[in-house]
C-alpha cells in the first residue's frame, strides 16, 4: 500500500502522486489572510476542488494552528462535508482495496492540536495535551497530529555548536506526546505523521514505527519539500 503524506500548505496546494491513502497534517489555509470569511470561501471552493482531483483512493487529515475557521463549529461542519475524512481528536476506520480486491483496514486517529505558543488556533498546555494523547486508541495503526513530538522533527534555530563540533537546534515539540509514545503501548502502530515545524521536514524513527514531518513549506514559507511517500 502506497501512502503519501504532506502538510503545511499555507494555501499552496501540492501535486500529489497516485496513492492508496493521502494524509494531510494541517495548516491548510492560506497564510496571507486569516479572516474567517476568507478561509471559509477558500475551503469551500479552492481546497474542495483540489480534494476532488487528488489521485488517492482515500484522504484523511487534520487542521493546524493557522486554520482558524476549522476551529469554529460551522467550519468543522463544512470541512466534514468535503471529499475527505476530517479528524479532530477522533479516529476513523479507513478501508483500502488493492488491485486484487483485497481489503486492508486501518484505524487512523487524528488531532489538530499542538503545544502552546502565541495566539494561534488549536493549542493546549502540555497538561491538557497529555490527557488528550491518553485517549488515543491503543489499536491505532496511524496517528496524525499537527504538532511534532519533542525531539522528532521539531528543531528550530539550527546552529553550529563549536564545542560539540556538530549542528544543534532548539526542540519545541510536545514533551507529553513523546512521553506517551515512548512509554505507552500501541502494538499495531505503523506511522506517526505531523508537520508544523517547517525546518523539521524528514523521516525519523521511534521504536518500530516511522515518524514523518511532512511540511511542504520550508522556514521561508517556500513550498520546496515534496510529499513523503511510504510503503505500508
Amino acid at each position: 500500500m502506497r501512502i503519501v503524506a504532506t502538510s503545511d500548505f499555507h494555501g499552496t496546494l501540492p501535486e500529489i502522486p497516485e496513492c492508496e491513502l493521502l494524509i494531510i497534517g494541517g495548516d491548510i489555509c492560506p497564510v496571507w489572510d486569516h479572516s474567517m470569511q476568507f478561509q471559509r470561501d477558500w475551503l469551500e471552493t479552492t481546497f474542495s476542488e483540489w480534494l476532488e482531483k487528488v489521485p488517492a483512493q482515500k484522504i484523511v487529515g487534520v487542521a493546524g494552528n493557522h486554520d482558524f475557521y476549522m476551529r469554529d463549529p460551522k467550519g468543522e461542519k463544512l470541512v466534514k462535508l468535503l471529499d475527505w475524512v476530517y479528524l479532530r481528536n477522533d479516529f476513523a476506520i479507513i478501508d483500502i482495496l488493492d488491485e486484487q480486491g483485497n481489503n486492508t483496514r486501518l484505524k487512523v486517529w487524528g488531532s489538530p492540536y499542538s503545544n502552546k505558543f502565541g495566539g494561534w488556533a488549536f493549542m493546549k498546555s502540555e497538561l491538557e495535551l497529555a490527557k488528550m494523547w491518553d485517549e488515543i486508541p491503543r489499536d491505532s495503526d496511524i496517528i496524525i497530529v499537527h504538532g511534532p513530538p519533542w525531539g522528532y522533527g521539531d528543531g528550530v534555530g539550527q546552529r553550529w555548536d563549536s564545542l560539540r563540533q556538530g549542528w544543534t537546534a532548539e526542540h519545541v515539540g510536545s514533551t507529553s506526546l513523546t512521553n506517551q509514545l515512548m512509554y505507552d503501548v500501541w502494538p499495531y502502530l505503523k506511522l506517526v505523521v505531523f508537520g508544523h515545524i517547517h525546518e523539521g521536514y524528514g523521516q525519523y524513527e521511534m521504536k518500530n514505527w516511522k515518524m514523518l514531518n511532512v511540511s511542504l513549506m520550508d522556514s521561508q514559507y517556500e513550498p520546496v519539500n515534496p510529499p513523503i511517500e511510504v510503503e505500508l
